[in-house]
């Protein structure tokens, strides 16, 4: 099982001279995951990501300490199909507040630990 604490240390990896969490811009919070049964290599995790700043960031890459790597992925519906995605960067822009979440935006953890 993935603990909840362990969430709360994903990192966001984002572009350098914009908004940032040092300056109060960028806020991650609201980590969570389900319980992963023993044995599955594969999880996922969901966040919030709040942007207080003045300037547009772009989210290009998570990382967790309990997976062997994590990706940005979303959820798309085709009628009556679902599809898993990759994301190559997810934008933040001033104002914005990106629920990662169930049959959306999500972060993938691959090689779970």
């Amino acid at each position: 099982m993935i603990r909840p604490c362990l969430l709360l240390i994903l990192l966001a990896q984002a572009t350098t001279g914009r908004a940032s969490a040092a300056d109060g811009g960028l806020k991650l919070d609201a980590g969570w995951a389900r319980a992963t049964p023993a044995g599955v290599r594969v999880g996922v995790a969901y966040l919030t990501i709040t942007n207080n700043g003045k300037a547009s960031d772009r989210l290009i890459g998570v990382s967790s300490p309990v997976a062997g790597r994590a990706e940005l992925h979303v959820n798309l519906r085709d009628g009556d199909v679902v599809q898993m995605r990759a994301v190559s960067a997810v934008e933040v822009n001033p104002g914005d507040r990106i629920e990662f979440k169930p049959n959306g935006l999500h972060v993938m953890l691959v090689e779970l630990r």
